[in-house]
């Protein structure tokens, strides 16, 4: 097969090598990445910090194996952030299936629960106690709710049947549409206004108000999201990914280890959450970071808040980073069983973690003692 045997010998970049290299590392954060030359042999350098370690890593071009990892001696100082003391708040979506929550655009303290039956919306605050409230249920009529989106005044969500919808804040059904595949995930745009969904039929973008699709393009596309600066990236099946124009038109391939399961934009950065942990992407160069947890499976959904990353895997865990070196923080404790996917609230006092749960629980957790 000489395709096969071409692909093999053909020289990797310093993005894959990068991304080799974190993969045996178990997640790091890049300093830089150079190709050099000894002894009439090319290899790739890359320095990268892991937890309190500075390291260096070599890597062969032609086969893309990693030859060596060095720690460089020099220690990070990178304190444990302190748990908090208290247990998590916790409430209960009786006899609901939760299938992913995300936070709120207009309300800091709110978020939306997507559950087998519809929409919920539950708020953190705070009287003598913390509690979690669960403010209303929203049925659709649908099949399950599997991703949601907020957008101001309401939220999207696509369900396994294969529609999108949107209910404004008080669970009026603003729209509602049949999709032309089964779709993946869905984010919305910085203002609200589009709305970007990965189906296999491509990526479709849809006008929030109105439920129209606008286009569609990419080929079947298992991830996407929008680009702070404006553009997609878009993520097949098989990991690759594309920037993609806002008015189409490829802008540049990249070649990514592993399947995804979910891309979004936050604070001028792009992330990416699945085979081999929590990435984040710059576009141009590839992953400069990757937090991972021993021994945990794909992630299936991840945020970042208060300088930590937490991440909840397919075989039931939450796990807390440092965001700046990668530096894992052990596992959230404290939490129900069969944690499904996670957001950030916030009531005024600092970011909390919101828990999903695939038994209908909701949890929150203090992001820092």
């Amino acid at each position: 097969m000489p395709g096969a045997a071409q692909r093999a010998s053909a020289p990797i970049g310093t993005a894959r090598a990068v991304e080799q290299v974190f993969r045996e590392a178990g997640g790091g954060r890049l300093i830089e990445a150079r190709t050099e030359t000894a002894r009439g042999r090319g290899t790739i350098m890359v320095r990268f910090v892991r937890g309190t370690w500075m390291c260096h890593a070599t890597v062969d071009p032609r086969t893309g194996s990693v030859l060596s990892i060095v720690d460089d001696g020099p220690r990070v100082p990178v304190p444990t952030p302190p748990l908090s003391a208290a247990a998590p708040v916790a409430t209960q979506l009786d006899f609901r299936t939760i299938w992913d929550v995300q936070a709120a655009v207009d309300d800091p303290a709110v978020a939306y629960v997507a559950t087998d039956a519809g929409v919920g919306r539950v708020r953190l605050g705070r009287d003598l106690a913390w509690t979690l409230t669960v403010e209303d249920h929203h049925g659709t009529g649908f099949g399950a709710t599997r991703h949601v989106a907020a957008v101001p005044g309401g939220v999207v969500g696509t369900t396994a049947d294969g529609r999108a919808f949107r209910l404004d804040a008080d669970g009026r059904r603003c729209w509602a549409t049949w999709l032309p595949a089964a779709p993946h995930t869905i984010v919305a745009d910085p203002g609200g206004n589009r709305l970007l969904l990965a189906t296999d039929a491509g990526a479709l973008e849809v006008n929030a108000a109105t439920g129209a699709v606008l286009g569609v393009g990419g080929g079947p596309v298992r991830a996407a999201a929008y680009l702070p600066g404006g553009g997609h990236l878009l993520a097949g099946h098989r990991g690759e990914l594309l920037v993609t124009g806002a008015r189409g038109g490829v802008r540049r391939r990249h070649e990514q280890d592993g399947y995804v399961e979910r891309l979004w934009a936050y604070a001028g950065k792009v992330f990416l959450a699945g085979e081999h942990g929590l990435k984040e992407i710059s576009p141009g160069k590839g992953v400069v970071a990757q937090w991972s947890a021993p021994g945990a499976g794909a992630v299936q959904s991840a945020v970042v808040a208060g300088g930590l990353a937490f991440t909840c895997t397919r075989d039931g865990r939450v796990d807390r980073h440092d965001q700046a070196t990668a530096a894992w923080h052990g596992t959230l404790p404290g939490l129900p069983d069969h944690p499904s996917a996670v957001t950030t609230v916030d009531p005024g006092a600092g970011p909390w973690l919101l828990t999903g749960h695939r038994d209908g629980r909701l949890t929150a957790s203090a992001v820092r003692g």
